[in-house]
Formats: structure tokens, sequence, C-alpha cells
């Protein structure tokens, strides 16, 4: 009997352990054109809109650096299926549309039981 409860307390523990956050790393190619057609140097984007959605619902607005910048890391300590769109933000506040929708699951396995477990 005592070694099932203390089976039990250990499951017990184990279940409410955090795991370790996630990065969702985000990667897209530069827009190099207005919607007009002119030319969009690097230098004239200010930033980009991240879009955040987790389980089909808004979560927040995020800014990712703009000029050359094609990379965006988003740290999620939540399992789910996340869901990225991207705006351009010009240095006129001129906003694009939205850019296709990129997601991924994040999910974790079940954690390790402890090891090394006696009784006195």
């Amino acid at each position: 009997m005592r070694k099932k409860l203390i089976a039990l307390t250990a499951m017990s523990l184990l279940s409410t352990t955090a795991w370790a956050a996630e990065d969702n790393i985000l990667r897209w190619t530069l827009p190099t054109t207005y919607e007009n057609g002119e030319p969009l140097p690097p230098a004239e984007i200010l930033k980009y809109m991240v879009n955040v959605t987790w389980q089909g619902e808004a979560q927040q607005v995020l800014e990712a650096p703009g000029g050359t910048n094609t990379t965006f890391t988003h740290r999620v300590n939540t399992r789910g299926t996340w869901c990225y769109t991207l705006q351009t933000v010009s240095v006129d506040n001129m906003v694009s549309v939205v850019s296709n929708e990129a997601c991924k699951t994040v999910t974790h396995g079940n954690p390790n039981p402890p090891r090394d477990l006696t009784v006195q």
C-alpha cells in the first residue's frame, strides 16, 4: 500500500511539472515591391507585424524588425497549434495585406519518471 501511495504521489507531481518552452521560428522572403509595382528597398521596411493565433483564437500582435530581417522567433510554453501571418509596415506607416498563414503544432511527450526511488 505504501509503495502505491508513493507511486501515485510521484505521478501527480509529474503531471503538474512544466515543460521547457519551445521556439517557433518564422522565416519569410522579403517583399521587393509595393502593391503598385514600384521597388520596395529593404531600408523602407520599418517592421513586420506578426499576427499570432493559438487553437484558432487571436492571441497577440508582435513586432519583428524590418529592413533585411527575414526571421522571427516566438517562444511558446503552451501545447497546441500556433498560427502566424505577417504584414509589412513601410517607413511611412503603410501596412500591407496579410501574408499566407503558417502553423505549427507544439507537442511534447510525457516526461520521464523519477529515478533511483527508495523507501526506508
